[in-house]
């Protein structure tokens, strides 16, 4: 018989003839008049069935055009929505790939313009000890940019480097625009053109597994994304300088990579998705043909880069540099036509350097055009809650530190101090903050008017290790009747809770937001008072991490 198949997604298909076989098959004789069919259902005709077609088949033959008519109008229907389909596709797909990302053409914009214009370069870096160290990579790079890019007024070009030793990158994260004094909302123009994020040994602390956890609303991966959609908002481009080599002690081979274990496979991530360039010099360390030569690199055990291993840095990053110089000024072509470059370059090792950067197996990307809108940032992936521009007062910003202490109105039970609480000697250098050792100890932050304006965080200490809660709100009076009785309008209208301790294995600074700045808080708030936020310690709810101790590393407030 004819049977009209269907296909998987329902839609008609050509008809086929199926077997039926009953009884009689075995006879060789089927419901088609006694036609023979074989294994595959397919009929086995003579000679004579051929000349004439029995009834029943006759009457299948007449049909079967009517079958093959609708089928095909369906088959054309269908044929015709998926090429509509597959065409939309392609011209999304194509408008991707067509539209450069906004990192790139603000690398083009920002920093290869004005280089070619001779116009003075500043560039920004934000990372660790590493990145702060004295005569550091950021040095050696302005150093090669003045030597080979002179801006043509006579003057220097610059880094402002706010690399805080043994930081991890939420504060920069949180905290960007208040390193570099900058706010958008305030300032016309940013006061940098690149920058530069180094974060690669110190996010080492947020052990794979435990990003994403329901308690830990800060980390690397949604940092980076923080910090990369606050740079391109300003608009600034971004690089990243990956540094983790390799896990155990350079001194004392064997020696194992450890980039997919470490930060460094997160943080690609989150530069692969805003088309940010990593700067590896992991891979450059792990390529290195000469064992005995890796331990000059460094001056402990394979952490904190020394000379040599600062000069490498810069000098990757000098050949990004080139590569997008390359981009915008002979975009035509994979090969880079040297004399169009920059003629009056100088640098000896500039022809190897340029020709290694071409990449010549494959064309060079063309450079964006300069009068183009930018592209829009890419949806954001990891990020957790409303992407704010903070303005921090922290104790980690040297350039803010005194303004908090001064915002501290009230300390019952608080000191500022450094202790050995955040990580051992190294990384507790760089955290200074506000520290309470027992329950109902009061910390008071005047914020000279900006609270009843917008949003309002605090910046604290999250730790795997035993620490107290606090009560924190925001109000007009400075006593701490607040956090049972309010005297008056406070936002939020009952105290937040905040936990000390979380079950991931770090300690970190984070930021909780207090009050959103609604209506019902800014409406009934008088702006001619001083608006108090208030932190006070208390037992914790959980039993298994019950402790005394509590740290503020200041507040935030939305710009």
């Amino acid at each position: 018989m004819i049977e009209l198949r269907r296909s998987e997604d329902g839609e008609a298909a050509e008809p086929s003839r199926a077997p039926y076989l009953d009884d009689e098959a075995e006879n060789g004789e089927d419901d088609f008049g006694g036609e023979r069919v074989g294994e595959a259902g397919i009929p086995l005709l003579s000679a004579a069935s051929e000349r004439t077609p029995q009834p029943a088949l006759a009457r299948h033959r007449e049909t079967t055009p009517i079958y093959r008519r609708r089928s095909t109008l369906l088959a054309a229907i269908c044929a015709v929505a998926v090429l509509v389909v597959l065409s939309g596709l392609a011209a999304v797909k194509t408008g991707l790939a067509d539209g450069p990302s906004r990192n790139f053409q603000l690398l083009q914009r920002r920093v290869v313009a004005k280089l070619k214009n001779g116009e003075r370069l500043r560039i920004g870096i934000v990372g660790g000890s590493i990145s702060a160290m004295p005569n550091a990579y950021g040095d050696h790079l302005v150093e090669w940019l003045n030597r080979n890019w002179p801006a043509r007024d006579g003057s220097q070009h610059e880094v402002i480097n706010m690399a805080i030793p043994g930081s991890e990158s939420g504060v920069a994260s949180i905290c960007l625009g208040s390193f570099f004094r900058y706010s958008p909302s305030r300032d016309a123009e940013p006061p940098i053109d690149l920058l530069l994020v180094e974060f690669a040994y110190n996010d080492n602390g947020i052990l794979p597994g435990s990003e994403g956890e329901t308690d830990f609303t800060i980390s690397r991966t949604s940092n980076y994304e923080r910090i990369f959609r606050s740079a391109l908002s300003w608009p600034i481009p971004a690089m990243v300088i990956e540094l983790v080599s390799y896990s155990g002690d350079v001194r004392r081979p064997p020696l194992r990579n450890s980039f997919l274990s470490s930060s460094g496979y997160s943080h690609a991530l989150v530069a692969q998705h805003y088309s940010v360039p990593v700067i590896d010099f992991a891979q450059t360390m792990y390529s290195w043909p000469q064992l005995d030569d890796l331990a000059g690199f460094y001056v402990d055990k394979g952490i904190h880069l020394s000379q040599p291993g600062h000069i490498l840095t810069a000098s990757l990053i000098a050949r990004e540099l080139i590569l997008q110089l390359s981009i915008g000024t002979n975009a035509s072509s994979s090969v880079i036509d040297l004399s169009k470059v920059h003629p009056d370059n100088s640098g000896p090792s500039w022809p190897h350097v340029a020709a290694w950067s071409a990449q010549p197996f494959a064309p060079t990307p063309e450079a964006p055009s300069p009068d183009a809108p930018l592209s829009p940032l890419p949806p954001a992936r990891w990020q957790y809650g409303p992407m704010r521009q903070w303005e921090c007062l922290s104790s980690q910003i040297n350039h803010t530190k005194a303004a908090l202490e001064n915002s501290a109105v009230v300390q019952d039970g608080w000191e500022m101090m450094i202790d050995q609480s955040d990580g051992g000697r190294t990384r507790s250098k760089s955290r200074p903050g506000f520290t309470a050792n027992s329950t109902d100890s009061h910390l008071v932050y005047d914020l000279d008017g900006r609270g009843t304006q917008g949003p309002t965080a605090l910046l604290y200490r999250r730790s795997w290790r035993e620490s107290a809660d606090a009560l924190v709100w925001l109000d007009q009076d400075k006593s701490a009747d607040g956090a049972k009785r309010p005297s008056g309008p406070s936002c939020p209208e009952s105290p937040v809770r905040l936990h000390g301790t979380w079950t991931t294995p770090t300690t970190q600074m984070v930021l909780d937001e207090i009050c959103g700045g609604d209506s019902s808080w800014t409406s009934k708030a008088d702006s001619q008072k001083p608006t108090y936020l208030h932190v006070v310690t208390v037992e914790p709810d959980r039993e298994e991490k019950e402790g005394k101790y509590f740290k503020s590393y200041g507040f935030a407030v939305a710009g």
